[in-house]
């Protein structure tokens, strides 16, 4: 069963919604760090983790529950467009 719905806005901060009761739990708004238009989310789900691309050319991974920040991909060279994840690669 699904629980939270995990969402960006217009200030590229990141929302986890409680489902239940149709309101936002937390949010991760951390502008030092991402610091340009969420294009892309993806949930490294048996790692707990968050991965998070930026129109500013990065990706950055979360720990999901504690949303504490973990490191930085930088894609400088090409960019990002979308992110694919795979447990098993």
């Amino acid at each position: 069963m699904i629980e939270t719905w995990v969402t960006t806005d217009k200030s590229n901060a990141i929302n986890a919604w409680d489902l239940e009761y149709q309101r936002i739990s937390w949010s991760l708004n951390d502008k030092e760090i991402i610091k340009n238009t969420v294009i892309d989310m993806k949930e490294l789900t048996h790692a707990k983790l968050i991965a998070i691309a930026s129109l500013d050319k990065k990706v950055t991974v979360w720990d999901f529950f504690t949303r504490t920040y973990i490191l930085t991909i930088d894609l400088t060279g090409g960019g990002v467009h979308h992110i694919a994840y795979s447990h098993n690669y």
